[in-house]
């Protein structure tokens, strides 16, 4: 049996060397099955575009490009992509089969959770975003069932950023009569203000937004707009305005530390934020279990070192909205009709929102608006040559360099000094002094790069491998060439490293 023509894939189906099981999943966009491959007898998790968006080509196109750039990222926290592809007259994204729950699930039935564990399971997502960043993909869709804990042999959980770039893709090329959908993009109780208003000059930290938004509800069992607006616009003004209420106010006795990089994270104006996610895990570290700050400090501790960069935690307002005061969140309910479900995550339907944001900036609202190196660039049309950030943790006279290094254990130094491995993001004085990078790893050729704030680096640099020299060995004298013999069996293939345990494991991309 095909597919062509079958709205809901059946047991039995066969699409390509695929076999269906079952359904596990339904979102927004497409379908998401359990299959097994046919040659391999391995379980996988199968995603599929529904009819009305397969019956697109621009969709299609988007679908399977992003697909091909996100089984490029390969993070051990970041679900597995095998194969990408029309299989069958159908698209389908074929990722690893997960055991266990998301995050949302585990929340719900958890509720608050000590703070060490939440940033024990946190800094792995982090670290995930932060990969993906490097690589130009947003996801714009971070949420608690975004985020899967797969289970793994040994009983220990291991976070999985699921869907990255999917639902950006299809946000911008979807027409109007396909984004009525109101759980193609999730829940908007998570999306940064720039993304609810629409702007499609994004950057990393409209995930970092998210990512506060997770680690706010992680640390106080509830979403911090939950009971702020009972309607999808009123939400909107509320995400808006930073009409929340400060941690401390659902769990007193947070400490005031925590409380205050939550803060950061979701501060309404993105320059205010941190300057990148790397950042934010470092500052997590210190709330980590002792483990865990072993595990991750390498990675977070390192991603920049000199003295002059902005990685402290300023203290912020205790409730963000007391910076505009008024009462624009008391009448915030009544500024559209809809009801939101209690308690249940609405999807995001992106024709309410030139309405939201006509009402918005109707209402005087205004947003900072920055030139910074923009991870949402056409990664077609992208180039290497690096650019200055404005406003991303600088100040006047200044200017902050973002660099990203290949491969990640090559060794970075600064001005003589080494500062760490993989990269590095620095705020320097904008006096005319040149800097020098140096960028080393073994078996890789060395590369050199002077910069000041009118000409800085490249903001991907990827060391070259340097062929191996053999040299050629004469036989000793009066002895016999050895003989070719029979071929060996070649070796069985290792695991990739750092890739972590693998299981075959369940994926839902639905938000339940």
């Amino acid at each position: 049996m095909k597919p062509e023509q079958t709205p809901d894939l059946a047991s039995g189906t066969s699409v390509g060397q695929y076999t269906i099981k079952r359904r596990i999943g339904s979102g927004g966009m497409g379908e998401v099955y359990e299959a097994v491959h046919t040659g391999l007898g391995k379980r996988v998790a199968i995603k599929t575009l529904r009819r009305a968006y397969a019956e697109n080509d621009t969709v299609v196109t988007r679908f399977l490009r992003e697909g091909q750039l996100a089984s490029r990222i390969r993070h051990p926290h970041i679900v597995d992509a095998t194969d990408v592809g029309v299989i069958d007259g159908l698209p389908c994204l074929v990722m690893e089969y997960l055991d266990g729950e998301s995050l949302h699930s585990f929340l719900r039935r958890e509720g608050a959770l000590d703070l060490s564990r939440l940033v024990d399971l946190m800094l792995p997502v982090l670290a995930a975003v932060e990969a993906a960043h490097a690589q130009g993909v947003i996801h714009r869709d971070l949420k608690p069932a975004n985020i899967f804990l797969a289970q793994g042999w040994n009983g220990q959980m291991t976070p999985k950023v699921l869907d990255f770039g999917i639902s950006k893709v299809v946000q911008e090329t979807a027409p109007s009569d396909l984004t009525t959908d109101s759980t193609f993009l999730g829940s908007p109780h998570y999306v940064s203000p720039e993304l609810a208003r629409g702007d499609r000059n994004l950057d990393g930290r409209a995930d970092q937004y998210s990512l506060g938004v997770i680690l706010y509800e992680g640390a106080t069992g509830v979403r911090p707009f939950a009971k702020k607006a009972d309607t999808f616009m009123g939400l909107m003004y509320a995400i808006a305005q930073g009409d929340f209420d400060a941690p401390h106010v659902h769990r007193p006795g947070l400490p005031s530390d925590f409380e205050r990089v939550i803060l950061r994270a979701m501060a309404r104006q993105k320059n205010d934020r941190f300057p990148s996610v790397g950042a934010l895990g470092r500052a997590l570290l210190p709330f980590a279990s002792p483990r865990t700050r072993t595990i991750w400090e390498p990675q977070f501790g390192t991603m920049s070192a000199p003295k002059n960069q902005d990685v402290t935690v300023p203290d912020l307002p205790r409730t963000p909205y007391e910076e505009t005061g008024g009462t624009l969140g008391q009448s915030a309910s009544a500024l559209g009709t809809g009801a939101l479900p209690g308690g249940r995550p609405l999807g995001l339907a992106w024709w309410s929102l030139a309405s939201v944001t006509a009402l918005l900036f109707g209402l005087g609202l205004t947003f900072g608006a920055t030139r910074l190196v923009s991870y949402s660039k056409n990664l077609e049309s992208s180039s290497d040559e690096g650019e200055v950030v404005e406003g991303v943790g600088a100040s006047a006279g200044s200017y902050t360099v973002s660099v990203k290094v290949t491969p990640v254990d090559a060794s970075i130094e600064l001005d003589g000094r080494q500062i760490g491995s993989g990269g590095f993001t620095s705020t320097f004085k904008a006096d005319g002094k040149r800097h020098t990078l140096r960028v080393t790893a073994a078996g890789h050729e060395t590369r050199t790069f002077e910069f000041d704030a009118t000409s800085p680096p490249p903001t991907s640099i990827a060391l070259t491998e340097l062929a191996p020299k053999v040299e050629p060995q004469k036989p000793a004298k009066g002895t016999l060439r050895p003989q070719p013999g029979p071929p060996k069996p070649a070796p069985s293939a290792a695991p990739p490293k750092g890739t972590g345990l693998k299981t075959d494991n369940v994926d839902p991309w639905d938000d339940k």
